[in-house]
């Protein structure tokens, strides 16, 4: 499989306080890497930095951040913003914060994909009806008419994701993309990202607290502890049978039912 994302010895720092040490990862064409660990582990910065957002999540010091064979290690601004939506999209932990509270969904769903470059409104909105509707909202329509102001966190939620996978990026971040949402909402969300994902190839790299989620999307998964690897390996074998002590605490820590 083609490597798509390279992490190489990354170090990232706010303030020159390093926070994430000498992190490496491989994700390939149409893989999904899941991230888990403590709050405060470093996966959220490392995410921001995948997505060159280095004013909020600090900076990478050291190493090397490649994207299809391209390092974006000390790359411009405009090279960001090529990439960014057209490329590489990505779902912030608090998705509701993304969204403008005076304007409708419908037009902020528009401003996005005129920013990368769609001029037919029409097709935009028959396209997001379409992405609504397999999320499973009970009135896309008024939806499309509401201001964020009307709508729940786990409803703002499934918005921004739509948004996210209405530009077809190639790789898709996610924070905590079923923090917000009812079980039954986390199930169509998990359920949409494997289908967008078996239907267009994208990859992902999941950062969730939840194993349940981890275990439904993740080929692989990396172990964050204090900004460090724990460990890595494949998602079933590393849930039956983990190496790390941490790992196999994480594991023991989910609630039973």
């Amino acid at each position: 499989m083609t490597k798509l994302l390279t992490c190489t010895n990354v170090t990232i720092a706010y303030q020159g306080v390093p926070c994430v040490h000498d992190l490496s990862l491989e994700l390939a064409d149409g893989e999904t890497l899941g991230i888990v660990g403590e709050s405060g582990s470093g996966k959220s910065t490392l995410l921001r930095a995948l997505m060159g957002l280095s004013c909020t999540g600090g900076t990478v010091t050291s190493g090397e951040i490649s994207y299809n064979g391209e390092s974006l290690t000390g790359g411009s601004a405009e090279k960001w913003r090529q990439l960014r939506g057209r490329e590489i999209a990505m779902l912030f932990q608090d998705a509701g914060a993304s969204l403008v509270p005076v304007q409708t969904v419908g037009r902020q769903v528009w401003e996005c994909l005129r920013a990368q470059g769609a001029t037919d409104r029409k097709k935009v909105r028959t396209e997001a009806m379409a992405l609504f509707q397999r999320l499973r909202f009970s009135d896309p329509e008024g939806l499309w008419e509401n201001y964020p102001c009307e709508l729940s966190g786990g409803m703002a939620q499934r918005i921004c994701l739509a948004m996210a996978l209405l530009t077809g990026p190639k790789l898709l971040l996610a924070d905590e993309p079923t923090s917000a949402l009812d079980v039954i909402a986390q199930s169509r969300v998990v359920d949409e990202l494997r289908a967008v994902k078996k239907q267009t190839g994208m990859a992902m790299l999941v950062v969730s607290h939840d194993f349940g989620v981890i275990a439904a999307l993740a080929d692989r998964i990396l172990v964050m502890k204090e900004g460090r690897e724990v460990e890595q390996g494949k998602a079933r074998q590393l849930l039956n049978a983990p190496r790390a002590e941490y790992t196999r605490q994480l594991i023991k820590a989910v609630p039973e039912l």
